[in-house]
């Protein structure tokens, strides 16, 4: 497949007290206008690739159909379990008795017929426009490991540019053109500095920095990639929105597990999303079992 390779990056999960930070990875090759014609179209089959916040209202299945699709053109096959959704169990599993071994049987809600029928779809507009989906993944970060960092590193902002720098240095195709898009992370402004530690020996332009863009040209010998952080990217670049649905989903079937474990000790506490208000309900509705308390410093994420 020839092209430049255009590679977005997302996080879900950045700002919960409860469950993991997920961070999405995907490399597409082609023309911009012939990717965004395979993702961006909406059809009865395939939902449209968009912001993974504007697919999840209500239901999880339009947003379960676009993750499960895109991981099954990557993979060749439709995956049947979280585990191979995820690809490599995260770092610290052990430790995370509430996740288990990830042997959730998946989908979670879509039919299995509607989610083969979006991935063939999907895999038939690349090949009509010669495009490719060579990398989509979601890469978590479980609390516990998630709580050791902040601690190393003083600031979740450097949390997860640890994960960003680590899916680079995995998916950057070495010696090739090609652009990187990542959504904003959170009011970060400037990345020059973080850019020239992960790319040492390449020439970096500061192209711009501002309150809802900033942009960066990284050169060396007869490769040029340009790095473009975005406020609101999932709606300015798909392979930003494609990534958000992995991170997305990833961490909904996630927090899937993790409440599922919980029930079976405390079987009257409703399920949480972890986010703070609703985690703070949890944590109260949890206090006295023994398991949870024992487990703290590895359940609740620190600020």
């Amino acid at each position: 497949m020839s092209g430049r390779f255009r590679l977005g990056l997302d996080e879900a999960g950045y700002g919960p007290r409860l469950g993991p930070l997920v961070v999405g990875c995907v490399r597409t090759r082609g023309a911009r206008a012939d990717v965004r014609k395979v993702f961006a179209r909406k059809s009865s089959v395939l939902p449209k690739v968009q912001d993974s916040k504007k697919l999840y209202r209500g239901t999880l299945a339009p947003l379960e159909t676009v993750a499960l699709a895109a991981r099954s053109v990557v993979m060749g096959e439709r995956p049947r379990t979280l585990a191979e959704f995820l690809g490599n169990a995260p770092d610290r599993l052990s430790d995370h008795p509430w996740y288990g071994q990830l042997e959730c049987q998946l989908p979670l809600v879509a039919e299995p017929g509607r989610v083969d029928g979006a991935a063939e779809l999907m895999r038939r507009r690349l090949d009509r426009y010669g495009a490719a989906l060579e990398v989509g993944e979601a890469r978590p970060v479980l609390e516990g490991d998630f709580n050791r960092r902040l601690l190393a590193e003083d600031n979740k902002a450097y949390v997860e540019l640890g994960v960003l720098e680590a899916l680079l240095d995995e998916h950057l195709p070495a010696g090739e053109s090609g652009h990187v898009l990542c959504d904003r992370l959170g009011g970060r402004k400037m990345y020059g500095d973080w850019l020239a530690g992960l790319l040492p020996f390449w020439k970096l332009d500061v192209e711009e920095e501002r309150p809802r863009r900033s942009a960066y040209t990284a050169s060396q010998g007869g490769a040029e990639v340009r790095f473009r952080f975005l406020v609101a990217g999932e709606d300015q670049e798909v392979e930003i929105a494609l990534a958000s649905c992995l991170a997305k989903y990833a961490r909904e079937a996630m927090m899937t597990v993790f409440n599922r474990y919980w029930e079976r000790r405390r079987k009257h506490v409703t399920p949480t999303a972890g986010y703070w208000q609703d985690a703070g309900r949890w944590l109260e509705a949890m206090a006295g079992d023994t398991a949870f308390e024992a487990s703290k410093e590895r359940l609740i994420r620190r600020r």
